[in-house]
This record gives structure tokens, sequence and C-alpha cells, in this order.
């Protein structure tokens, strides 16, 4: 629902009607939804029939799917509830304002009033027919899937919520990624109650014997929970019986890397951070802030951001605005007495040197984010080259540097001395580096014991290529037509030329020159292959569109691989939205509701989008990015 026109009814209708919500949550959700208002299809609903050259309006934003609807049907009940499940309007009970109920009928008197348990109603029928389309979807695919899940607790119900998201590419080769459960967890949220849902979930969903492996966060809990689920899978219908069925989150380890450098240089910035505090606490000292950079002939372009504790990107962002306005917080500190915060001049070399190396890390997190393309084959070159940047920066000549990257480091060896070996199949399923680039990395990496790394990921990858060989029984199904099933027409020739020469003697002649043929596998014809140019807007996923007929196990195996996502982050966004449902003034939703409202839209917008709204996406470590929304967080387990 537009801010606009909530501040229109809330303006004309103070007595009769509750604000839907607060000016601060209306301008967030302009900023969030990213459709125009003109063309956002709850007001299409209701547009008049003098107001459109035809009677087919079609939407046409870049962010909203393309929803044709003919005016006539305007009251249907369905298109309603779907523009309210898609669009994140708030409140349901906005279709019983007497505002919105006047207004209604000079916009289109064919609409017809609805009430918000017939709304509801229509949110609940809309969520079982959306299942049946994505149940359809996963029964169709011929793949495995991956599963991404964390928990999020909301302060202002005391609730606990955890999202269930599969991952997997289809037989067209596209990647879909879909919630399957938006689950309430009642409290304690122990590895049993979490692994409980969780098998209910892929039962329920029928692919509990399809499954790939997990992509969770770094927590104990689930460790455990990963533990007990194991317990609870048919071993022999998972990758390697099960050996790799856990991935730790990029991301999540990501920010414990830089959580920890961070600590050491925090005295380093504090008075950046003091500085960007008190110029940006009020809008009047931002005023006199700007005043300030005009004079000096500096444009504002940025606006003052301070970090927050748990985000460290926002630690990057609050570093970077203020290189632009050095010269600003000495000019203010002339002009403002009370102003005692300015940074020394060795807190100013600092900071490039952090914002630069924090730089590294915000790319590297954005692009394992990513939702529509694959992330698994990009994160061992990427992690890689990472790597031996942290091992450059070491020779820093300034010894604050020195001391964060030293932290760095040891947090990074912990969690990656040992790499995943799907990572390293996924790189090998990569045509512009194979085995390659795995010769190149692994010495800079392991060192003396390279060629065992090496072995191990050459092993690794021909038991999964005979594994999948025997569980889709290819090979039997090549066998070659016998001499005995071409029929007595053929047969019966060679029996009387068997008696016109001596057969036996050409037989025992045969056996001693028997040449011995040598196959290649699969795997070998493509390793042998030439590799392709390393471009970054490379394709993977058309190329082995192109090249399964070729390559008929590969293809199999590169389509679970390539499904797998490397972290959780960019599909915690379920989380975000459901913080804006749930948030302090609108709590009271009942969990099934909740659910349905969470999957729908995500459904809606998968399969007319193709991923996860991009305005949705967010590559930080907090999962509520709503600066209002402060009745909502995570729980995410990061240690």
């Amino acid at each position: 629902m537009p801010g606009c026109f909530r501040a229109r009814v809330r303006s004309q209708h103070q007595e009769s009607a509750p604000p839907c919500v607060s000016p601060l949550a209306a301008t967030t959700h302009r900023h969030r939804c990213s459709v125009d208002r003109a063309s956002s299809p709850l007001r299409t609903a209701y547009l008049p029939r003098a107001m459109p050259q035809s009677d087919n309006i079609e939407i046409n934003s870049s962010s909203a799917p393309n929803l044709s609807r003919n005016v006539e049907d305007s009251n249907d009940n369905e298109f309603r509830s779907k523009c309210f499940a898609e669009f994140d309007c708030k409140n349901g009970g906005f279709v019983e304002y007497n505002g919105f109920r006047e207004m209604m009928p000079h916009a289109n008197p064919v609409v017809k009033p609805m009430s918000r348990n017939t709304l509801k109603n229509e949110i609940l029928k809309l969520y079982q027919i959306e299942k049946v389309k994505t149940l359809h979807l996963l029964e169709k695919n011929c793949g495995r899937v991956a599963i991404t899940t964390d928990l999020w607790t909301v302060s202002n119900q005391k609730k606990g919520y955890m999202v269930v998201t599969a991952h997997f590419i289809d037989n067209s080769w596209k990647l879909h990624s879909r919630i399957l459960r938006f689950i309430y967890v009642p409290s304690p949220h122990t590895a049993e109650a979490l692994s409980n849902e969780l098998v209910q979930c892929l039962l329920d969903w029928n692919v509990d014997r399809k499954l790939s492996l997990m992509t969770l966060d770094n927590c104990t809990t689930n460790d455990a929970m990963v533990e007990k689920l194991l317990l609870r899978l048919d071993p022999g219908t998972l990758i390697s019986n099960g050996k790799f069925f856990h991935m730790r989150c990029t991301t999540h380890i990501l920010n414990l890397v830089v959580r920890d450098g961070l600590k050491v240089i925090e005295n380093g910035v504090g008075k950046i951070r003091k500085s960007v505090s008190y110029w940006a606490q009020t809008p009047k000292r931002f005023e006199t802030f700007k005043l300030a950079a005009r004079q000096l002939k500096i444009i504002c372009k940025k606006k003052l951001k301070l970090d927050y504790p748990t985000r460290w990107n926002s630690t990057y962002a609050m570093l970077d605005v203020p290189l632009m306005y050095g010269s600003v917080f000495s000019r203010l500190q002339q002009r403002e007495p009370q102003y005692k915060s300015l940074p020394s001049n060795s807190e100013w070399d600092l900071a490039p040197t952090m914002v630069e190396h924090l730089k590294s890390f915000c790319m590297l997190t954005e692009m394992f984010s990513g939702t529509r393309y694959p992330t698994v084959n990009l994160f061992f070159p990427l992690i890689c080259k990472m790597n031996m940047s942290i091992n450059g920066w070491r020779t820093s000549n300034n010894l604050a540097v020195r001391i964060m990257v030293d932290k760095m480091a040891d947090k990074f060896e912990k969690y990656w001395n040992e790499i995943h070996l799907m990572l390293v199949v996924a790189v090998v399923l990569d045509p512009r580096y194979k085995m390659l680039l795995i010769d190149f990395y692994f010495p800079k990496i392991y060192g003396d014991t390279t060629d065992e790394h090496i072995e191990r990921a050459h092993k690794l990858c021909h038991d999964l290529v005979k594994e999948y060989e025997m569980k889709t029984m290819v090979l039997s199904d090549r066998q070659d037509v016998g001499l005995d099933q071409l029929g007595p027409s053929l047969t019966q020739p060679q029996k009387s030329s068997q008696r016109f020469w001596d057969v036996d003697e050409f037989e025992t002649f045969r056996s001693r020159n028997k040449r011995v043929k040598v196959t290649k596998s699969e795997l070998d014809m493509y390793l042998d292959d030439e590799l392709l140019d390393t471009t970054m807007n490379f394709n993977i996923l058309a190329f082995w569109k192109i090249h399964t007929g070729q390559y008929l196990i590969l293809g199999e195996l590169a389509k679970d691989i390539l499904a797998i996502p490397v972290s959780t982050g960019a599909f915690e966004f379920a989380f975000s939205t459901g913080g804006r449902f749930l948030s302090p003034h609108r709590s009271k939703l009942h969990p099934n509701t909740l659910e349905s409202l969470m999957c729908a839209q995500n459904w809606i917008w998968a399969s007319s989008q193709g991923g996860v709204p991009k305005n949705e996406i967010f590559a930080g470590e907090e999962v509520i990015s709503d600066d209002d929304d402060d009745g909502a967080q995570s729980s995410s387990c990061l240690t």
C-alpha cells in the first residue's frame, strides 16, 4: 500500500481509523519497495474505467511482476490478496478503514468492499495454490536440492521462527530458490527441537531423499542439529553417504574474520566514530556540517553514517565517507567549541588503509550473497586470492595494520585451513579453471602437503563420477545390441559360411592379437579439453546446458553441485520482511498467517522474477536492516 495513500487516510480520518504505519515506517517502505506508486498493482486494481486507454491494464515496473488485469475483474478478492502478499502491505485492516471504503467507489464503482477476515482467508487460499505449484516444480526436478536454514527471534513476541529455503537447478538449467517453511519454533531452541522441525519439513515436501548438502551459519547448535539430522536421514540417498553434508556459511565466517581484526584497531578509529556520531546526531548539526562543506567548495554527496557494533560492513561505510570531508572536520573544530573529538593525523592516516582492506571483504560478501547466479564455483578462486592478500598485508609499515591482519589471519586459517572439498569440486566443474586452478593455488596454501591435498581432490572427483554412474545406471542403459537380437534372417547365413572356412584357426589368431581398448571416463575427457577464457560474465549454467549431451554424468553432477549456495545471508531477506510484518505495532499475527504471507510472497516473486527482490538482498550480518524495526532481531549464532 503506497505511503502517500496511508498519509492521506491518516490525515483525513484520524478519529475513525488508527494509523496504518508510522511516518518513518512509511518512508522505509517507500525506500524498500521500488514499485512506482502510479503503477502499483494494488492501485491498479481500483483504477476507474475512464483512465486507461483500454480495458487491459499492464503493470510496467522493473521490480514488480507483470500482472495484467481486466478492470471488470478488479473486485476479484484473489487478485487483491495477491497484491497484498506480494507487495508487503503491512496491515490487512486497511480494507476496513472508512477512508479507504469511501475512496474506492470514486476510484471504481465496480469494486465491492472486503473485510480483513476475507482478505486473510484469501491469502491462505493463495498460499495453498502457490504451494501446489512449488511442490509440482520440485517434483519435476530430477536433480538434488540444497538447503539453507536459520533461526530468528522476534523480541516483541518472544517467539522464534526458522526459515527453510531450497535451492536447485531445474531441467532447463535455471537456478531456483524457494522458501519451504517459515516455521514457528517454541522455546527452547535446542538441536533436538530444530532437527525435528527440519525433518518434518523435508518429509512434507518430499525432498529428504534428494538432498545435496546444507549451508548453515557457524553455530554449535547447528553442528549438533546436523548430527541428529543425519541419524534420521537415509545415508544412501546422500552424496558420499553424507560425508560432506554440512557447509558453513561463507559470509558469516568473513564476518568473524573482520570483527576480530576490528577489535584490535578499535582505539585507532575511535575519534572518527565520535566525530561522525556528533555531526550526524541531529539534523541541525548535519546542516552545520553541510554549510561548512559548501564554504570549502566540497559537495556532500554522501551522508555521514554511524556504524553498528554487530555490522562490520557498517564500519567500512562509517570510515569511507569521512575521508572525503577531512578538511570539513578541521574547520568545524574552529566553529563549534563543543566539538572536541577531531581525529589525529595518525587516525586519518590509518583510515584509508582500513577502508581499502575492508572494501575487499565487502566485495567478497556481495559476490557470495548473489541469488541469480551460482556462487559455489566462485568461492575457491576468490577466497584463495583473499588469503594471498591477507598475507601481503602483513608487510604493512603501519603497526596497527599488522596487528589487525595477524588477528584476521588466525581466524581465517581456523576455518579455511581445510577447504570444504565440495567447493573444490565446483571449481573443477568450471570449464575456465578445472584442475589447473587447484594446481595453481594449492602450493601457495598448503606448502609441503600440496601433493596430498591435490590427490584428495582428484580422488573425490573420480569417486563422485563413479557414484553418479552407479545411481543413474547410465552404463547399463548403453549396452550394445548383440547378434542374437538381430533376427534369424541375419544369423542363418553365418552357420553355412562357417563350413567354408576354418573359424577356429581365425579365433585362435584373434585371441593372440587382441587389442586392449583404453577408454577414458567422462571426467578425463572433460579435463583434457581446452580451458575456456576466464571472462567475468561467463554463464556456467548455459555451458552445462549445451554440453550435457556430451557429458551425461558430469552434467548431472554439475546440476547438483552448482545449486549449492555458499552463504545464507542473501536468503535471510525473509527475516527482514518478517520484521516489517511483526513490527512492535503489529505483533499479533498468527504464525500460520505469517508463514502464509512469507511463503506466498517468495513464491510469487520467484516465479515471476526468478529470484528474491533485489531490494531485499543484503550482505551484512544483521538480518533486520530497517532502523525503525527495533522490535525484531536475529538470533544468528556467531562465535
